[in-house]
């Protein structure tokens, strides 16, 4: 990250602090199984920490799973972007930030900031949410509204891209993924942090700058998702990988086509 960049980041949230948004802030400690061997921090690690703190948010808001939960819902991630900026250290304490933007119609936003303890930006993301009727698994038009103020910036000028490449008929998977229980959430579907790791099993590398998530259909125990790629298998140690080579795509089918989810990776 640039130092205009960054220091802009340290703008919003001084800003975020003095007028009282709705967020949400606390520390981590990374460990090693939070990084792999490039210094990178994992992107299921990243997004089991965004999930973590904003569960906590809505939570202290009475608006969490089992306040859902009790009116036959539920929220639901329907995309995410993230970028990493700086490599981390395992062991070290970095500082993590959640904030609601206003909802647009039946869509919530959400974003995320993870500070290291000098202040700079080492990743920040955008979410979009839904709430699902838990019975129908349909989105449902509510008057929920997060309370506070919200802000009014997004991380990214570019908001979340459009995925537009899927596999065409006849490609072969790069590889088949199992759902097993360790892949379950509350719900008993699996984890968005799940995602991230057939992700890097079908990319062959976690060393990601940019990652961009479209959640298309819920996924439950026994199923077997076919994960398609536009390139062959990447080696994290080609150098046109390594120094900012193409981007990749990864899908994720069911048998009979259903599309699971779609990403966008873009490498250091």
């Amino acid at each position: 990250m640039d130092k205009e960049h960054t220091e802009m980041m340290q703008e919003i949230q001084e800003e975020n602090r003095k007028l009282q948004v709705s967020g949400y802030e606390w520390d981590i400690t990374l460990t090693e199984q939070d990084v792999e061997e490039h210094g990178c921090i994992r992107g299921d690690s990243l997004l089991h920490a965004f999930e973590t703190i904003a569960s906590a948010h809505v939570d202290s808001l009475d608006m969490g799973f089992e306040q859902m939960i009790a009116q036959n819902r539920i929220w639901v991630m329907t995309k995410i972007k993230y970028v990493v900026y700086k490599r981390v250290d395992p062991g070290e304490s970095y500082h993590l930030g959640t904030y609601p933007r206003p909802k647009k119609g039946i869509l919530f936003y959400r974003d995320y900031y993870l500070w290291d303890k000098n202040g700079d930006v080492v990743a920040a993301a955008t979410s979009q949410w839904c709430i699902l009727n838990f019975k129908t698994r349909r989105p449902e038009r509510t008057d929920i509204e997060v309370p506070g103020e919200c802000i009014n910036h997004e991380p990214f000028d570019a908001g979340i891209e459009k995925i537009r490449w899927m596999p065409e008929e006849g490609d072969d998977p790069q590889m088949l993924y199992h759902v097993t229980e360790d892949d379950l959430d509350k719900n008993q579907h699996v984890n968005n942090a799940r995602y991230a790791v057939m992700i890097d099993e079908t990319l062959g590398t976690s060393a990601h700058r940019e990652v961009t998530i479209h959640f298309a259909k819920e996924t439950v125990l026994g199923d077997e998702i076919l994960l398609y790629t536009d390139a062959e298998k990447a080696d994290p140690k080609a150098a046109d990988y390594a120094d900012g080579g193409t981007s990749q795509h990864v899908v994720g089918e069911l048998s009979d086509s259903t599309v699971v989810f779609k990403s966008l990776v873009k490498p250091l």
